[in-house]
């Protein structure tokens, strides 16, 4: 048998320790990274949900950041309350 240059049996990094074991690694990460994709998904989702707005509150920020004039907010308002 040949002693590998990282130490152990068999020449792998891991040593040989792990030998038919790199599904598990694998499966490993691949779980690691639905998680942290399922955690950004749920933080989106809780931030659209805790963001409750209503639609005239929206339109009076319109108009205060002058994104729409005070015809069309009027306009708007008007509708809104229809």
């Amino acid at each position: 048998m040949a002693y590998g240059m990282m130490g152990g049996y068999g020449g792998s990094m891991m040593g040989g320790y792990f030998a038919g074991y790199g599904w598990v690694f694998q499966l490993l990460i691949l779980f690691l990274v639905l998680l942290i994709f399922w955690w950004l998904l749920r933080g989106s989702k809780e931030y659209a949900a805790n963001t409750k707005e209503s639609p005239l509150d929206l339109v009076k920020k319109r108009y205060a950041t002058g994104e729409i004039t005070k015809k069309e907010f009027e306009q708007l308002r008007k509708d809104l309350e229809e």
